[in-house]
């Protein structure tokens, strides 16, 4: 031990001065002096008077880089020489030795850690007390959770510390770009913010990948490239394999990921950027959202989940006739990024942890099954509705898997000649299922057949009116102004339709549309189609206010039951007689007090009973006196605001029960409770 403590410059006198000059001589070579003494002597000299420690000559001579690089020699030494001297016979080794090795490794351990979280620090840019916070979590220092309370502080205090990473990104943003963002030539330059300003069709001739290139600009322009691990030039590698496995399709292609993905981004940021929503995205959110909506359709071959299934396809079997096209696109994209040996969605913030990431981008993927629209929507607006339309308490995945569809399905949204040219290639794609169909024996629906699918207009006046229209109003009510740009394109774009439908004309404006109703042949407008399914009828038809429906399509909108010749007909909906009644009774029912029928607002009583606004008094809070809007708390019949819900003695707001009297009476928390049972006789 004592020629490796001599060699590191721990032993006598010659050794010590053979580590001074060694440690001298790096130094100098590192900072390029000449060798002044008062140099090398400044930083650890100034650093012991500072803190009134005492200096000596060796540590004098010695700067930071000297001293690190004598600790890696003494350490390297040190861990050769014990391995050499532990694996010999056990009974050989000195019980005294190792004891004292065990505590000068943990005192050495004390000092690293001490030097580590002053290094770590240094990274916490400006202010605050929750820097240290940040250290420990940083280095994995866990501590147990003792209440909800404490569990409660720790999402607060992550949120606090993204909030910061955040802020210090972006000033370094303004402040001058990044080494690190991704740079390829040639690039386009891309309006991403707003709705008309991206062109996929033009992207793709330009550069023939425009889910790379708008994939891009999103991770640039929202700072992405500080928020992941992973090295841009592997993303962006990730990205050129993604868009290579989307298939030459008239509609599932590369361009569709592209626009889907820029539509997804623009719906998020308008979100984002709205004053009452402050705070309720992230970029990690972004990060999710831009990377579900890019691989949303990879490697699509065309045809629809029902096709693979019919035809007992290798993917309906591997997933088991479920989301089959959905699951795919997911395992082929996360299959991609294992092969490449690196996670996109791996980041650099707290929380949430990458897995939560994958199970948030596997669901909203999922979600893109036309099969769940209906569910989809009425989540979110259940969602809403028990939120009372505050938008910033919904919860974030319900939002997300939402838009993402919408995003999907929203080329109607888009400008009349974008939108033109994604309804042509999606009937032609439609069309070219249904020869694949008949040449394996199999009768394809009216929709996919070129002899019976119905003129592009009437097709798309109602896939605009009972498939897009109601997510994209459901959206509505929680996007706000935002939603205008998309509205308007909308209505225009339904105007187009319906007009060309009213006159009899094709949607032949564009080579893809002229080409799919060319080869149709034929084009009857006096045939029939069921205003449900959009099928031509070919038998029996069943008509309501000006409709027409197949006999196994004309059902109650209430129970689903089929139909007869007998059926009301109630805000241009068809109902079986009892789900009718019961409907306008909803709709309009009557007061409780003066019998009349409710046109407007009314309440509902405990017992059922409805009343209006004009015979019901207005809520008042039994503590404050004051009328009560939006949610509250009944009590024994009265009425309380949550926030004066306390005890009637010590104040305290009851969130962890109310006690009663033995009469049932008074508001009480449990100690006051207890203190007024100790006082009661017996």
């Amino acid at each position: 031990m004592g020629n490796v403590c001599s060699f590191v410059g721990l032993g006598s006198d010659d050794a010590r001065f053979k580590g001074r000059s060694d440690a001298r001589t790096l130094a100098r070579r590192r900072q390029g002096d000449s060798g002044d003494p008062a140099t090398l002597d400044s930083n650890a000299g100034d650093f012991c008077a500072k803190r009134g420690l005492q200096s000596t000559p060796l540590l004098e001579e010695c700067t930071l880089e000297a001293a690190l690089e004598t600790l890696d020699a003494s350490a390297n030494m040190a861990v050769t020489i014990f391995n050499a001297g532990l694996q010999g016979d056990h009974a050989s080794v000195d019980p005294e030795v190792v004891r004292h090795a065990a505590e000068v490794l943990r005192r050495i351990r004390r000092q690293t850690g001490v030097l580590e979280r002053s290094l770590l620090r240094r990274t916490w840019r400006g202010d605050g007390a929750d820097g240290d916070q940040w250290i420990d979590m940083h280095m994995g220092i866990r501590r147990r959770f003792t209440s909800i309370a404490s569990i409660a502080k720790k999402v607060q205090l992550e949120s606090r510390i993204v909030k910061h990473w955040q802020h210090y990104t972006n000033m370094s943003k303004r402040s001058g770009p990044s080494p690190n963002l991704i740079v390829e030539t040639p690039m386009v330059t891309l309006n991403i913010d707003a709705w008309r300003g991206i062109d996929v069709f033009k992207i793709d001739k330009e550069t023939n990948q425009p889910l790379t290139h708008v994939f891009t600009a999103i991770f640039n322009t929202r700072g992405l490239d500080a928020l992941c691990k992973t090295k841009p030039s592997k993303i962006m590698e990730y990205m050129r394999a993604v868009e290579g496995k989307y298939l030459e399709n008239p509609y599932h292609n590369r361009m569709h990921g592209a626009d889907v993905t820029c539509a997804a981004f623009y719906l998020w940021s308008q979100v984002e950027k709205d004053p009452n929503m402050k705070g309720y995205f992230t970029s990690i959110d972004l990060l999710a959202l831009t990377f579900s909506a890019a691989i949303h359709d990879v490697a699509h071959p065309a045809v629809t989940n029902d096709f693979l299934v019919k035809t007992h396809n290798s993917l309906a079997l591997r997933y088991n006739d479920k989301s089959v096209l959905e699951n795919m696109h997911l395992a082929t994209s996360f299959q991609l990024m294992r092969d490449m040996d690196f996670n996109l969605l791996d980041h650099n913030c707290p929380s949430p942890p990458s897995a939560s990431l994958r199970s948030r981008v596997i669901e909203m993927v999922l979600a893109t099954d036309m099969v769940l629209h209906k569910s989809l929507i009425e989540s979110f607006a259940s969602a809403l509705d028990f939120c009372d339309d505050r938008v910033q308490d919904l919860d974030k995945l319900v939002f997300e898997k939402l838009l993402l569809h919408v995003a999907d399905i929203g080329h109607p949204l888009r400008t009349r000649a974008i939108h033109r040219e994604w309804s042509a290639r999606c009937t032609e794609e439609f069309l070219a299922q249904g020869d694949r169909e008949k040449e394996l024996g199999l009768q394809p629906m009216a929709l996919f057949d070129r002899e019976k699918a119905p003129p592009l207009a009437k097709g798309q006046v109602g896939f605009l009116n009972f498939v897009v229209k109601p997510c994209w109003t459901t959206l509505c009510r929680a996007l706000g102004q935002a939603a205008e740009m998309p509205s308007s394109c909308f209505d225009s774009n339904l105007r187009m339709w319906e007009d060309e439908e009213k006159n009899g004309e094709l949607s032949a404006n564009t080579p893809a549309g002229r080409k799919s109703f060319e080869s149709r042949g034929r084009v009857n407008s006096s045939e029939i189609f069921c205003d449900v399914c959009s099928q031509y009828i070919d038998g029996a038809v069943a008509k309501a206010a000006g409709r027409s429906y197949h006999i196994s399509c004309f059902k109650c909108e209430g129970c689903h039951a089929l139909l007869s010749s007998a059926f009301v007909i109630f805000e241009e909906r068809n109902y079986c007689i009892p789900c009718g009644n019961r409907k306008e009774r909803e709709t309009h029912p009557e007061c409780c007090k003066c019998k009349k029928s409710i046109e407007g607002l009314y309440k509902k009583l405990p017992d059922g009973s409805t009343i209006c606004t004009d015979c019901s008094p207005q809520d008042v809070c039994t503590e404050c006196n004051t009328p009560i809007s939006g949610k509250y708390i009944d009590f024994h019949g009265e009425r309380f605001h949550k926030d004066c819900f306390s005890c009637q003695v010590c104040k305290m707001e009851l969130n962890e029960g109310v006690f009663t009297d033995e009469t049932g009476a008074g508001r009480y928390c449990r100690s006051c409770r207890t203190k007024q049972a100790a006082k009661e006789p017996g």
